[in-house]
């Protein structure tokens, strides 16, 4: 570690040094008994998405225990039809808490598993897209960096369930995601999305590795023969030209440029080099690493797709191209190394550096002037463990040890 810090604290990337010790010490306060907790504030329960996702980076800094911490926790409370629950805590929802925070009322001690994702009203509740796809990702991550087959072993089971239920999801090829579902869940997406599909198509060249390093040969080729299908099915059905579309529904289509969905289809392998270059200079050319990598799509949805709610307590923005997500910046980041742009690489971690020194802190999201969200009803989560984890992740990745 002590080389490490050597390596990379020269005086153009001493603001990167001192903003992954930053992240690393936001990232591990985040740490919980059962795993990684998304936050310490608005969002103190054990997300999947989050959880599972920020994971990467834990595994990159070798904590692996907090990892299996996290991996266990949710198979104890996979259901029987075989689905990821949403989040393990507070048996209050997301705006149930808030309304709590507000009027200064005690919030439920009871921690339990939940399916749904919160909405104010359970009528409008559904269940999570990327529970499942996620969870098998990080399973199979965790085997690939530790090389722990007997614990994988140990959560096999759990592992085939997950991946059966994910199956029953599809229709027509493709994975078939509810309102409210995905990581922008308060954006009314309904039907086939990308950033469903990019996750399960990842999910299954996950359960190929996985099976392969368990010498589960005919199931390894199966999950080679479903993700190649899968990969050939989102291409087809959501490349423009230029970019990866974000969802269609009753053959409408929403030809947004969504910055998750893209990302993840460029570093997972699933976007060919040609589309890799499209999709980055859309990103480039829209300005959505400006004033803060990154935004989370271009155009903005009309306000009748975004959940009301959020306009009540100003935030009908949270997820509408106007506010700054680290993780998607340090996700943008990645992309670039990957695609061979190094320098470009190290200059948006040196611009989310210089910007995490500035706050001397994470924070979930970040305005237009490059300020950590504060508003009248909501003031943003901090830390959080996903930008943390993301920009730590990066900093190893494109800063790696040995480097001179």
């Amino acid at each position: 570690m002590i080389q490490y810090a050597h390596m990379i604290h020269r005086k153009r990337n001493g603001s990167i040094y001192r903003a992954f010790e930053i992240a690393k010490k936001s990232m591990r306060s985040c740490y919980g008994d059962r795993g990684i907790l998304a936050g310490r504030r608005h969002f103190n329960d054990y997300w999947a998405r989050d959880g599972f996702l920020a994971s990467l980076g834990s595994l990159k800094l070798g904590d692996m225990e907090t990892v299996r911490q996290h991996i266990k926790l949710f198979c104890n409370t996979q259901a029987q039809n075989g689905q990821i629950a949403v989040r393990y805590g507070s048996k209050d929802n997301t705006f149930i808490k808030k309304l709590k925070n507000i009027l200064h009322v005690p919030m439920s001690s009871v921690n339990v598993p939940s399916y749904l994702v919160d909405r104010l009203f359970k009528w409008e509740s559904n269940t999570p897209c990327d529970s499942n796809s996620l969870f098998i990702i990080c399973c199979a991550e965790y085997l690939k960096q530790s090389g722990d087959k007997k614990f994988i072993k140990s959560v096999e089971r759990y592992i085939d369930r997950a991946a059966s239920w994910l199956q029953s999801q599809m229709k027509n090829g493709l994975y078939e995601e509810k309102p409210y579902a995905g990581f922008y869940d308060s954006v009314k997406k309904e039907g086939h999305s990308l950033y469903a599909n990019v996750l399960l198509y990842k999910a299954f060249a996950s359960l190929k590795y996985i099976q392969t390093s368990l010498s589960h040969q005919k199931k390894s080729k199966t999950f080679h023969m479903f993700a190649n299908k899968l990969r050939k099915n989102i291409s087809e059905t959501f490349y423009t030209g230029t970019h990866f579309l974000d969802w269609i529904k009753d053959k409408k289509t929403y030809s947004h440029f969504t910055t998750d969905g893209n990302l993840f289809a460029i570093w997972f392998g699933l976007a060919t080099p040609t589309q890799t270059s499209s999709i980055l200079d859309v990103v480039k050319n829209t300005r959505l690493a400006h004033p803060v990598p990154c935004r989370t799509n271009t155009p903005s949805y009309p306000k009748h797709l975004m959940y009301p709610p959020l306009f009540l307590i100003g935030m009908g923005d949270y997820h509408n191209n106007s506010l700054g997500w680290l993780w998607l910046g340090s996700l943008y980041a990645l992309c670039l190394y990957k695609h061979g742009l190094k320098r470009l690489a190290q200059n948006i971690l040196k611009k989310i550096a210089d910007l995490i020194v500035k706050h001397d802190q994470i924070y979930e999201v970040y305005d237009k002037s490059a300020n950590p969200v504060k508003r009248f009803f909501y003031t943003a989560e901090s830390p959080f463990a996903l930008s943390a984890a993301f920009f730590a992740l990066a900093v190893r990745t494109i800063f790696p040890q040995g480097e001179k």
